[in-house]
């Protein structure tokens, strides 16, 4: 594979297979970005597992970024890691964790969401990533299936308008996005050593690739509890849950786009 190459990969029975059949280069260093959400978590659970159950020596990492406003990322980000050294018996050697201060902008978020994955790039300390990037849901298949399932959802056109304003309109189409490249990642923009990106899910929605992992992998009722979706800030359109860590926990609002995107794929929040 020549630098800057696009492989449309699909993940079948090995995550890991991404990276020791189309990476040319010797593997000294994983990473993981790790946001605590439903997607991230699951590739992060199943990378560890195989690296535990094919033997894997590699040194793994991962990176968060906390916002203001938003500061749950690491929070849910070290459940999972907690909760996956558990089954598997393997931590990353370091969970580095970047903090966004208010003000900032979508470029701001974007480059910050790479600044510690860069420096390991940058440090020649890792070399593959992998990340949970999802293609949006067609707004016909989620009215569909919240009809079905008994979700609150009145037409295809609120469906429709939900996914085209309230979500990350990047995601509406995925079909020029590479599932393994080198330089697949806005780091490259910043590192100056090759590596190679991977995001298993890239061209699925969150019901055909993520929620479909989590049932393969047999996880879906111990792990999914333990992640968060919601991105909704206001904490009164919320419930008031466990102080946990020290961390006070909160519902999901089971109303912005990425909590109904969560129940489309999963039929459930938690």
């Amino acid at each position: 594979m020549s630098k800057y190459d696009k492989v449309f990969w699909e993940p079948k029975k090995y995550i890991s297979e991404a990276y020791t059949k189309n990476f040319d280069e010797p593997v000294f260093g994983l990473a993981v970005k790790l946001s605590g959400g439903a997607d991230s978590s699951i590739i992060y659970y199943t990378l560890c597992k195989e690296m535990q159950e094919l033997g894997i020596d590699v040194p793994l990492y991962v990176v968060t970024l906390d916002v203001e406003t938003k500061d749950w990322y690491s929070h849910y980000a070290k459940k999972v890691i907690d909760y996956t050294a558990e089954k598997t018996g393997i931590r990353p050697k370091e969970h580095l964790i970047n903090y966004l201060s208010l003000p900032w902008t979508i470029p701001d978020y974007e480059a910050a969401q790479e600044i510690n994955l860069a420096k390991l790039i940058n440090a020649k300390t890792v070399n593959v990533y992998y990340g949970g990037l999802t293609q949006n849901p067609s707004p016909r298949n989620m009215a569909k299936a919240w009809n079905n399932e008994g979700m609150k959802m009145e037409s295809y056109w609120e469906a429709f308008n939900l996914c085209r304003e309230s979500s990350d309109p990047d995601r509406n189409n995925n079909s020029t996005k590479q599932t393994i490249g080198y330089g697949a990642s806005p780091a490259q923009q910043n590192c100056n050593e090759p590596f190679l990106g991977v995001l298993p899910f890239v061209q699925k929605d969150k019901r055909d690739g993520t929620a479909a992992l989590y049932q393969r992998m047999g996880v879906t009722d111990e792990l999914l509890p333990l992640t968060y979706s919601c991105e909704n800030e206001k904490q009164e359109e919320k419930i008031k849950l466990d102080v946990v860590n020290g961390y006070q926990e909160y519902s999901h609002c089971g109303k912005c786009w990425f909590c109904l995107e969560r129940s489309y794929a999963f039929g459930r929040l938690v």
